[in-house]
């Protein structure tokens, strides 16, 4: 019965987009005129620091307030900041089943390694479909995606949570490229000059960039003092290969009137 549902939810959304209106005051249009007006106020000053500052500045500048909310940031889109070719996140979701172990920590205690430096058992690793140094790789399949390490399968996403975590966060997602220079007084500052505006992203077209190589899931957790810490398991995109998770991708270049 899942898999009807799957069927049934893609073709629903492809309906909507094939019968939506071209609205001169959809989103995605109110959007790109508010970041062409940005484009042309010249280089802005950065908003926070870290890797999440560009988007802090591009929410700041757009009027989006702080919050922790899972919802979508402009309108119903999700936005997403490109800075360089480093790898896109998509999402964190945790594991639908472990299977070499029970929990997080015990995967943390038996595939992990001790950190000498932090003096904590660690497990900060990333890798796609080919095996990484301590082993690990993902294995698709139709319905679930398998993360070996080595010849041991150790837990597995089924397809419902990755659909599940890619229509709540890139139903309708804006990908922003940025640059960065610093000004006359040395501060860093940037710029957002292209977007890529994307909808309706496909969990086929996923497991498609898993089996290319272009998917990575990314483990980072630890133990300290017996209490395990993670950042999230990740997933994440080679910036090239971004579109090609969508039924629906458009460039948008922000310096044009």
């Amino acid at each position: 019965m899942g898999n009807f549902q799957g069927v049934l939810r893609d073709l629903v959304l492809d309906y909507i987009n094939q019968h939506a209106l071209a609205l001169p005051n959809q989103p995605i249009e109110i959007l790109t005129d508010k970041l062409r007006r940005l484009w042309r106020k010249g280089y802005l000053p950065l908003h926070g620091s870290g890797s999440g500052r560009f988007g802090l500045t591009l929410e700041h500048y757009l009027g989006i307030p702080k919050n922790s909310a899972k919802t979508p940031d402009f309108m119903g889109i999700e936005l997403k900041t490109k800075f360089g070719e480093t790898l896109q996140t998509l999402f964190s979701r945790t594991p639908s089943n472990y299977i070499a172990c029970k929990d997080k920590q015990e995967l943390v205690e038996k595939f992990g390694y001790f950190d000498p430096q932090r003096n904590r058992q660690s497990l900060y690793t990333s890798f796609n479909n080919t095996p990484d140094s301590l082993g690990f790789f993902l294995i698709p399949r139709k319905m679930r995606i398998v993360i070996n390490q080595k010849k041991l399968a150790v837990l597995e996403y089924q397809r419902s949570r990755l659909e599940d975590a890619l229509l709540e966060k890139h139903n309708e997602t804006a990908f922003l490229s940025v640059t960065q220079k610093k000004d006359v007084k040395g501060k860093s500052t940037c710029r957002f000059e292209s977007m890529l505006y994307c909808r309706s992203p496909s969990y086929d077209k996923f497991v498609e960039l898993v089996r290319q190589g272009s998917i990575y899931l990314d483990f980072t957790l630890s133990i300290t003092n017996g209490r395990t810490r993670d950042h999230g398991f990740l997933w994440r995109c080679e910036q090239g290969a971004i579109p090609d998770l969508y039924k629906r991708a458009r460039h948008i270049d922000l310096t044009r009137a």
